[in-house]
């Protein structure tokens, strides 16, 4: 792997190369810029203070650690296959103008902070199953797509409507977590606003900020099944009213057994 990064003007290449190579690097309480970092071996570490500042993509690669303990500034996408990234304190922010990607070969991504600021207002879009621990909207919107997406902190919405879902997507609020209000995508109510499966673990709490819908699945092919809303024991979803459990002619979204009482009501349409 060949790299350009640039620190405090002045521009230093560094190489990696060969499957017994390692390369470590560190950026610690500075600004650097790097087109695209693609790391195959070794690791990279933000420290205490420090921006990276990545106008392009970044791959990390199977056998590679990434620790970042202050802030990530992606302009590309987040690629990563198979590798070790640890959020530790640090902020990954997506501030492309146009659709960005995580996405790789590993089976999910852990990130601590995301924040989705694009300019102009665009997608991130997810390829595997995502975890977070806060999740930020200043502008732009988190496209969840055949995946789950699990939030272990406070949502912040700046703007409203930051999570777009579909009728294969899956949301999960992590246990013990307050994760604040959840505002989904109403661009076509129906279809970005919508979720096969929404879940809230043990003692987490939720509220519902607009309208969303738990699909009734579909018998074309391909086949989805009927979605579930599903609240564990002492969880609290508030709902504002705001949750339809759609039907259709051949199947019926559902409430999952609830071990304790829930706030709010899910209200169901009828086909």
């Amino acid at each position: 792997m060949i790299g350009l990064n640039k620190i405090h003007g002045i521009t230093n290449r560094f190489a990696c190369r060969g499957a017994f190579l390692s390369c470590l690097i560190c950026f610690c309480t500075m600004y650097a810029t790097a087109q695209n970092i693609n790391i195959t071996g070794g690791g990279l570490t933000v420290g205490n203070g420090a921006t990276i500042n990545i106008p392009g993509n970044i791959t990390v690669g199977n056998t590679t650690t990434v620790t970042n303990n202050s802030s990530i500034l992606l302009t590309g996408n987040w690629t990563n296959n198979g590798g070790t990234y640890t959020g530790a304190t640090g902020t990954v922010t997506f501030r492309g103008a146009a659709i960005q990607l995580i996405n790789g070969s590993a089976a999910s991504h852990l990130f601590n902070n995301v924040v989705i600021n694009q300019s102009p207002a665009s997608t991130v879009d997810m390829n595997a199953n995502t975890t977070v621990a806060g999740l930020t909207f200043t502008n732009g919107k988190i496209t969840i797509g055949a995946n789950t997406l699990t939030i272990g902190g406070a949502v912040t919405n700046t703007v409203t409507g930051g999570l777009r879902g579909s009728s294969n997507s899956s949301l999960a609020i992590a246990a013990s977590n307050t994760a604040g209000t959840l505002s989904f995508d109403q661009t076509t109510v129906g279809t970005t606003n919508i979720l096969r499966n929404f879940s809230l673990n043990s003692s987490s709490t939720a509220t519902i900020g607009n309208r969303l819908d738990i699909t009734a699945g579909t018998t074309t092919l391909p086949d989805t099944p009927p979605g579930t809303l599903s609240l564990a024991s002492g969880a609290t979803l508030t709902t504002g009213d705001l949750i339809t459990l759609k039907s259709n002619a051949s199947s019926t979204s559902r409430v999952a057994e609830i071990p304790v009482d829930g706030a709010g009501v899910a209200l169901a349409t009828t086909y």
